[in-house]
């Protein structure tokens, strides 16, 4: 059966190509709807941070908490990172950070000191070198720069007698007084136009202790679980880092909801309505031209299809070698779509304005499965009309 289906196909190749046309198309757009939710929204990110600077989801305010003891604090950031509902992130203040260039003049830098896991709660896309060390490993006192401070480092007047290479940091507390030196880890555009800096927080309290008196404690949260009621993650977040805090360093917690998703989510929405709607418009006229095909094709393959029933063949054989084609046909167009849709994937970031700092989206595996049950329902939908025809053929037709 399966080699006469096949052969079948052979028998009109154009006619096969110009019918799995609209289809391939509409598969196409299927997939590409899926991407449009996750390729639109970080392009839409990064437009929003060039404009007012990366956000995170929820900026929590501590207060009263002993932030002062390091094994305390290593325990602190251990129970927010085994949060397993969202990404946790403590980030220290200290208000009287600067930086000096190599010329040895000094610059006043915004300090954030962190952990590795601010980069999971607000998207910092590296230019240049890695992000800060887990605080598991074992690191120097080391820092990130954004490219408004790698900037101003890189401007200073390189014929002058430089204090640093381009590998270390000097910064200092209380106007100069007390200085220390960082590794210079890499280079990230967060969408600040102001010299700033990101400390490994783990590393400079151990290694600095004389330097540790930050001036506010504040974390930063993001939920990655896809939760239909925001409400309830909110909730099970509180529950949780209050139980942290209590445990660790104590202190009370102020919740503040500082990103704007919500204003750009309902364009993004719009947007994959749209293109699915096309998807499956384009899917419907293909299944619309199978029908229209296949019952001309039947009209021309009746004595072929006769002489089959004549010589023994059944009506449910005579549907399913219809049915079949065109299944196949559909299996071969998706196994096609899908390729495409792989490998035009990675061109993303290609396709889009320099700077926009876009990585390679993750391939909608999701997608290319619901590609795959609209091929089958449009194929079967478009060949049922014609293989019901063929299997009422009678077979004395052929003694006219």
């Amino acid at each position: 059966m399966l080699h006469m289906i096949i052969d079948d196909l052979q028998i009109a190749p154009l006619r096969s190509f110009l019918t799995s046309l609209s289809m391939l198309i509409g598969i196409v757009a299927l997939i590409s709807s899926v991407l449009i939710g996750s390729v639109g929204k970080d392009y839409l990110q990064v437009i929003n941070a060039c404009i007012s600077g990366w956000e995170p989801t929820y900026t929590i305010a501590i207060e009263d908490a002993d932030i002062d003891d390091l094994d305390t604090n290593a325990r602190f950031y251990e129970r927010l990172e085994s949060y397993d509902q969202g990404v946790f992130a403590a980030e220290y203040v200290y208000n009287g950070m600067s930086l000096q260039d190599t010329n040895g003049q000094w610059h006043h830098v915004e300090a954030n000191v962190t952990t590795s896991y601010l980069s999971s709660v607000i998207f910092k896309p590296l230019m240049q070198g890695s992000w800060l060390s887990d605080t598991d490993q074992y690191a120097t006192t080391e820092v990130v720069l954004n490219k408004a401070a790698a900037d101003m480092l890189s401007k200073a007047d390189s014929a002058s007698d430089s204090k640093v290479d381009e590998t270390t940091a000097v910064m200092a507390l209380d106007e100069h007084v007390q200085t220390f030196a960082s590794v210079i880890n890499g280079i990230v555009d967060d969408g600040s136009s102001e010299p700033e800096v990101y400390i490994n927080a783990f590393s400079f309290q151990r290694l600095v202790p004389q330097l540790w008196e930050p001036d506010g404690l504040r974390i930063l949260f993001h939920p990655i679980t896809e939760n239909e009621d925001a409400g309830e993650t909110e909730i099970q977040a509180k529950s949780a880092l209050k139980d942290i805090l209590a445990d660790t360093i104590g202190g009370s917690a102020s919740w503040n909801r500082s990103d704007n998703a919500d204003s750009y989510k309902s364009v993004i929405d719009l947007l994959q309505k749209t293109t699915l709607a096309t998807a499956l418009l384009l899917l419907l006229v293909s299944a619309i031209g199978l029908i229209n095909i296949g019952l001309s094709n039947i009209e021309q393959r009746s004595r072929e299809l006769l002489i089959r029933r004549a010589l023994g063949a059944t009506r449910s054989s005579i549907a399913l070698l219809v049915l079949g084609s065109s299944i196949i046909l559909g299996s071969i167009i998706t196994a096609v779509a899908i390729g495409i849709s792989f490998l035009a994937v990675p061109l993303i970031p290609t396709l889009l304005p320099n700077g926009s700092l876009i990585g390679v989206p993750r391939y909608p595996t999701n997608a290319a499965f619901l590609a795959c049950i609209a091929s089958l329902v449009t194929s079967t939908l478009g060949s049922l009309a014609p293989a019901i025809k063929a299997a009422c053929l009678q077979p004395a037709l052929i003694l006219r």
